[in-house]
């Protein structure tokens, strides 16, 4: 999914390959828990998850070893025998790609600030910023723009942030984001009730087959 998003954006065909698949995997983890014998498992995924590991540097035989090793211990969670249960081979460590650069929108931070100059308070209530938080960012000449916090990548931990039509426009570490406290160059969302009423209004009145906001 890291990686999905990193390259082709939320929206991406591969983001639904991503989760396609992982709804796929829990639910043979969910069958094997209901101790269902007899399955073959990860069958139907097998080109998806050759896929995935290929994508992190395991080709042929190895992914197939890898998964090999996750068959056995759906079988072994099946028939309860959890010492069949084999380990997922050592992956090998993953580059992940730079995030695409979005519009020129994107905010940026002017003079490369250091990041030792930021207050660790805020730091930390970034880490802890809840997905859908709206925030306002402030570029130099002092235009406000709204931004929503998209995704968290578990990885980096860095955060993603949207525009009110989806469109990414700032990456940041919560480092980066509490230097840009200190300068003056974010702050907390100030609602605009008027405007979100009226694009909820917009919303309420599309067609319902063509409506895909919810």
């Amino acid at each position: 999914m890291t990686m999905s998003i990193l390259r082709d954006g939320e929206e991406g065909p591969a983001v639904g390959e991503s989760i396609a698949l992982a709804d796929g995997v829990l639910e043979e983890v969910a069958e094997a828990r209901r101790h269902i014998i007899g399955k073959p498992w990860l069958q139907a995924w097998e080109p998806a998850l050759q896929k995935v590991f290929a994508s992190v540097g395991l080709h042929g035989d190895a992914a197939l070893v890898a998964i090999g090793a996750l068959h056995d211990t759906l079988q072994a969670v099946a028939e309860a025998r959890p010492e069949l249960e084999k380990s997922l081979p050592e992956l090998p460590q993953v580059s992940l790609p730079q995030p695409p650069v979005a519009e020129s929108a994107a905010v940026e931070l002017e003079g490369d600030p250091a990041l030792e100059d930021f207050d660790n308070a805020d730091a930390d209530r970034f880490r802890q910023l809840a997905i859908g938080t709206w925030l306002d960012f402030v570029d130099k000449d002092g235009k406000v723009q709204a931004g929503k916090l998209s995704w968290v990548s578990p990885i980096s931990s860095r955060l993603l942030f949207v525009n009110r039509r989806g469109v990414r426009f700032c990456v940041a570490s919560p480092e980066e984001l509490a230097v840009m406290v200190r300068l003056g160059r974010l702050r907390a969302h100030v609602n605009d009730g008027a405007f979100d009423s009226a694009m909820q209004g917009v919303i309420d009145r599309l067609d319902p087959q063509t409506n895909t906001f919810h």
